[in-house]
């Protein structure tokens, strides 16, 4: 195989995260597959597969010593051969060879049968989950909470992901039937790959596949019932609005009071009077103290206590001017703006 080296390693820069290390008990997985003009990785959860234009029916696999030193080579052509399970790679002055697998040992990877193509608007659904990831559990404890919820509801998708300590929900436009959980490094890898103006969303039971461009991204589906994501919002009478700039500046300074190290178990006390919000910070060492003006009133006095990376995050999610609804010092928060909404749990305090 005779292919542009910068070619070959653009796409290997967005398979290889998939690839497993070397504590994987299936050795042909720590490589990427190439066969019939195209690239594939998979670590039996995930895989993704992608066409490259090369002048070979050859088939084999990049084992993961030559994965580190293609994109070192110099730019140019780059030769490839494969004989007797040892790959000759032959640059510009260089010639390196690296022990295979054949490429029989690679697992078949998993095929999504349907019959329908479905289609959503690839940039409104890169900025959606661009904007709820962050509330994707991290703990393994409740697995179907690592995973963000596709579920359509008439003629919108409702995108959902929580830890249980946040929630993050938005809709977007879609009309075809969905009610299933993708896992986060799935998501993850979507993103990083960049979703092209239109995405196809494909799915059976147990398995979903997107294709963006020149990219297929097929993943196992969580198991499990999700949370019932409506029941838990808030139905607040009091609410305020504040410019999202604003607040966020104000918070990430309240931060700075703070050890970073234990942001997990200091709080920010928020005290809203009126048009003004008083942010409050304390620590063993410092004391931080600022005053912002809403840019709509709240209707009554409130006052309320958050885990500061979570209040941070969820602000940050936000473009524009947000909505707050709030109702007492113990009851979650709920932030708003369009069809975006954010729901905080507060933390008790000694106040």
């Amino acid at each position: 195989m005779i292919i542009d080296k910068a070619t070959l390693s653009a796409k290997l820069n967005k398979l290889k995260s998939v690839v497993p290390g070397k504590s994987c008990t299936i050795p042909a997985l720590q490589g990427v597959l190439f066969s019939d003009n195209t690239l594939a990785a998979y670590n039996l959860e995930i895989a993704i597969r992608t066409t490259i234009d090369t002048d070979t029916s050859e088939s084999f696999i990049i084992p993961a010593s030559a994965l580190d030193l293609i994109p070192k080579l110099p730019d140019g052509e780059i030769e490839i051969i494969e004989q007797n399970n040892q790959l000759t790679i032959n640059a510009s002055g260089i010639k390196s060879k690296h022990s295979t697998l054949p490429v029989s040992e690679y697992p078949s990877l998993p095929v999504v049968k349907t019959q329908t193509k479905n289609t959503i608007n690839g940039a409104e659904l890169e900025k959606t989950l661009t904007k709820i990831i962050y509330a994707v559990a991290a703990d393994i404890g409740r697995p179907i909470l690592t995973g963000v919820l596709f579920q359509t509801e008439e003629e919108d998708l409702n995108i959902v992901a929580t830890d249980a300590h946040r929630l993050a929900w938005a809709k977007i436009k879609y009309n075809e039937p969905a009610d299933y959980v993708v896992p986060k490094l799935a998501i993850q890898k979507l993103l990083s790959i960049g979703l092209a103006e239109t995405v196809e969303i494909h799915h059976t039971n147990n398995l979903a596949l997107f294709i963006t461009g020149e990219y297929n991204i097929i993943t196992r589906l969580l198991e499990g019932q999700y949370v019932d994501y409506k029941r838990v919002l808030p139905n607040h009478n009091n609410t305020f609005k504040a410019n999202r700039k604003q607040l966020q500046e104000a918070v990430e300074r309240s931060l700075l009071a703070i050890n970073q190290e234990k942001l997990s178990t200091n709080s920010i006390m928020l005290e809203i009077e009126a048009d003004q919000m008083k942010l409050t910070t304390k620590s063993s060492v410092s004391e931080y103290v600022e005053y912002i003006t809403l840019s709509e009133a709240a209707k009554q006095s409130a006052q309320i206590a958050f885990n500061p990376k979570y209040l941070l995050e969820s602000i940050k999610s936000f473009d524009d001017e947000i909505i707050f609804y709030i109702g007492t010092s113990q009851q979650p928060m709920l932030l708003q703006h369009e069809n975006l909404n954010s729901l905080l749990l507060p933390v008790r305090t000694g106040r």
